[in-house]
């Protein structure tokens, strides 16, 4: 690496050298100047190099807090501050680095407006208008209340009142992309509260954005003799006349650039010089460079293979570049010394109160006259003071424009960490506090009314699952009177690196956090597939598609707690391996295996593990092309009790055909082992515990079988057989005798249980959340045809249940 290195950057001063050695001969200048040219290129780099670092190594010491990532670079702009020793060092090129990023922040104003659209304020519901109004209308009057007299008796500073409405109109705004990460991290943006939150969120901020350009202006009108707004008007109707021309010019590149095929860079290209030409335009006519790019990138066309090549774009450019340079331009304009006196200190904490509390009371009072509780209000309030970039940017547009004084710069740059600082704390705190108060019902196919709804949660980890976990919900639909809901949730592995760029899209079918250019394809697929059979499938049907990013540690967390707040009966998981060309099964995601062992530990309802060996093939189908013979392998126990209950679901199907096999111990086995099919292993066979919590479970198990038995066999709707087996090798011959039958097996996973029926099973077991039964049957040493479902019971706190069908 260290040659590799040298060469690269022997290579970059060569070429460096010549670049400069052309400019020498055109120009008259010297051989001196190339070595200036170079010792500006590595100061360059320099600077960007050290705040990047510091962002990042402040980022991994807060990953563990719940903190976003802009918080990392606000943290990294307070010690460049207070480095002396990098103040000294940039001094000199400081003029340098400030036109760097005078020429370069455009792009992340273009990329916010690539974010937003004008949809956002049609396709939101009546709750995110008015939690947003309130929010944004009461904290732009009491912060103009406040900044008036601050700024009038502080400093005396002329145009105080309009200045006073115009950074109320900032402290109003919300980042909405800021607010999409801390809503992540803390795993709210699933909830109702926190997709109420992010819809109001992006109501406040794309209408506080779209007023920012005639602020901007006029506010550098007053101090600098500027154009006026008419321009900014001007530039605007310039931009919604062409919209259609734009539009039409991105579906072109999109058909020049198909699928699979690499981006023409000259495509590319084009646009860059376009998108420059459109914002220098804007600039001509008095917009501000920035507000000209979000303009642009606002009316952008949304869809197709150009959008995520120009975001991804974007992203790389402003992760480690951009941003970086500026925040180190910030932090060599924030002065911490100015902060020595009790009334600075004071009058950072009223920035604060005025950031927090605006929000918050017209949040709740928004809330209450919509019925929602205090505490949710309470969130939603936290949540929409999240501060990001929009506000260091225009604090910095200002104090290079002289409209904010040194010290009050520094303590609205502080007010803004602080903020961001505070409301992800006091939000966990809440929302820990209301579900630890909050009792969890028990949520379970056996103990569900037939007359409810059925909520499914269905994970997908690769595209490779989606059609069979569309068609293992097709076959969960039941009787044509149910209703079933599914939430189709995309796993998507976050990076450790901290750079991801979360985007939220809502609309009335999915929901979507995804993290790159090859996630969000991913995404986009699937979101289709579950689009199109929802539309197939009629009523009684609703499938909403949304994703999730986090690491393999936290995922299940995700998991568990999307599973709690849409109060799903069912969780469905794909295992962690897949078949190959040949039937066999791959070695799998380690990371997703573990994922399912915690989720099989903490999950706040049933789980079925779904091992896909073509289950309805690589296509969807139907409800008149479903065609499964099922089996439903009952040993005994809670476990196989809930697998019952899925298999008895399934046969309500009229494309699905059922038969129960039931494995006792033949006569020539252990009397103790006859007295139930399982028997727990944390209770000592000697103990009158043991006997009676056996004669329990067997009693279930009668019953269980029993009424199913009334109501399915009986019907005709299923078959029942039992088996006599001897021992757990004696168990796997009798199943590899049902292989050919049928081309699904429901069994139970069993839990910690030993019987004579699985004796000596868990000797080779090699995969312990499917249990003895689900290791044999998804072995690919037993079928390359039969795909497994293995379905875990939800673990209550009171026990074993015994409720019937």
């Amino acid at each position: 690496m260290g040659s590799y290195a040298r060469v690269n950057a022997t290579w970059g001063d060569q070429f460096y050298s010549v670049a400069m050695n052309g400019t020498q001969e055109s120009c008259g200048s010297t051989a001196d100047e190339t070595g200036d040219g170079q010792i500006v290129t590595r100061t360059l780099v320099l600077q960007i190099m050290v705040p990047l670092t510091l962002i990042h190594l402040i980022h991994l010491l807060l990953r563990r807090t719940g903190q976003p990532f802009f918080v990392a670079e606000m943290m990294a702009v307070v010690v460049l501050s207070i480095l002396s020793p990098v103040k000294s060092m940039y001094s000199s090129s400081f003029t340098s680095l400030e036109l760097l990023v005078g020429h370069t922040l455009p792009v992340l104003g273009f990329r916010m407006g690539l974010d937003m659209s004008f949809s956002s304020f049609w396709n939101s519901d009546l709750g995110a208008f008015s939690v947003a109004a309130g929010a944004t209308l009461f904290s732009i009057a009491l912060t103009s209340a406040c900044g008036f007299f601050y700024l009038n008796q502080a400093f005396e500073m002329p145009h105080s009142l309009f200045l006073a409405v115009f950074w109320s109109l900032i402290f109003s705004n919300v980042s909405s992309p800021v607010l999409i990460q801390v809503s992540t991290e803390l795993k709210l943006i699933r909830t109702r509260i926190g997709r109420l939150a992010l819809s109001a969120g992006l109501l406040s901020d794309l209408s506080t954005l779209l007023f920012f350009g005639f602020a901007i202006t006029q506010a550098t009108t007053a101090i600098s003799r500027y154009h006026g707004p008419e321009g900014t008007v001007a530039f605007i109707v310039v931009l919604l006349l062409l919209r259609g021309l734009i539009g039409w010019g991105a579906e072109w590149v999109n058909r020049q650039n198909p699928e699979g095929k690499r981006m023409k860079s000259g495509h590319l290209l084009i646009l860059a010089v376009l998108e420059s030409v459109a914002i220098f335009l804007g600039q001509a006519v008095g917009t501000d460079s920035l507000y000209a790019a979000f303009l642009l990138g606002l009316v952008f066309h949304k869809e197709g293979r150009l959008v995520r090549e120009v975001k991804s774009w974007c992203n790389a450019l402003c992760s480690y570049l951009i941003l970086p340079m500026f925040m180190l331009k910030v932090g060599m304009h924030v002065d911490l010394a100015s902060m020595n006196s009790l009334q600075a200190w004071g009058v950072l904490l009223l920035l604060i109160t005025l950031i927090t509390m605006g929000k918050l009371v017209g949040t709740v009072v928004a809330c209450s006259r919509m019925g929602i509780p205090l505490d949710e209000g309470a969130v939603l309030g936290f949540l929409l003071s999240i501060k990001g970039y929009v506000h260091v940017v225009v604090a910095q547009r200002c104090f290079d424009h002289g409209l904010l004084e040194p010290v009050l710069f520094t303590q609205i740059i502080l007010a803004i960490l602080v903020t961001d600082v505070l409301a992800p704390m006091l939000v966990m705190t809440i929302v820990q506090k209301a579900r630890h108060t909050s009792p969890l019902p028990r949520m379970a196919l056996q103990w569900m009314d037939s007359g409810l709804e059925l909520r499914v949660l269905a994970c997908i980890e690769d595209k490779r699952d989606v059609p069979s976990m569309v068609n293992l919900v097709e076959g969960l639909r039941g009787p044509t009177e149910s209703r079933l809901m599914v939430y189709a949730m995309h796993l998507v592995e976050l990076p450790d690196d901290g750079n991801t760029v979360l985007v939220y899209q809502e609309n009335q079918q999915h929901m979507e956090v995804v993290t790159s250019t090859e996630a969000l394809d991913q995404q986009n697929q699937i979101a289709a597939t579950f689009r199109s059979y929802a539309q197939q499938a009629g009523d009684g049907l609703v499938v909403r598609h949304m994703a999730t990013a986090s690491s393999f540690s936290t995922m299940h967390e995700d998991v568990c707690n999307a599973a709690e707040d849409m109060r799903a009966t069912l969780l469905v998981l794909p295992f962690h391996r897949h078949q190959r060309v040949d039937g066999r099964m791959d070695l799998g995601n380690l990371g997703f295996q573990s994922v399912h062992r915690k989720v099989l530990r903490h999950a706040p309802c049933s789980i079925a593990i779904l091992v896909d060996r073509g289950l309805g093939g690589t296509s969807l189908l139907s409800a008149t092309q479903v065609s499964h013979h099922v089996a439903a392998i009952f040993l005994g126990g809670p476990d196989d009790r809930e697998a019952m209950a899925f298999a008895a679901r399934l046969a309500e199907h009229r494309g699905i055909s059922l038969s129960v096999v039931r494995f006792l111990p033949d006569a020539r086995s252990e009397p103790s082992s006859r007295v139930s099919s399982l028997a727990p292993f944390n209770v000592g066979p000697d103990s009158a515990g043991s006997m009676a919590e056996a004669a329990k479970e067997a009693e279930a198990d009668e019953e269980c079988i029993a009424a199913f038995r009334e109501r399915y066999v009986a019907a005709g709707i299923a078959s029942y057989v039992e088996k006599y087996v001897s021992s757990g090798v004696d168990t796997v011959t009798r199943l590899g005798e049902l292989e050919s039958l049928y081309t699904l097996f429901v069994v139970g996973r069993g839990g910690h249980t030993s019987s004579v029926v699985i004796s000596g099973m868990r000797e080779w077991e090699e995969t312990p959340e499917l249990g003895p039964l689900g290791d044999v049957l998804s072995s690919s040493d037993f079928s390359v045809t039969a795909s497994v479902i293995v379905v875990q019971l939800h673990k209550t706190e009171t026990g074993t249940d015994v409720e019937l069908l």
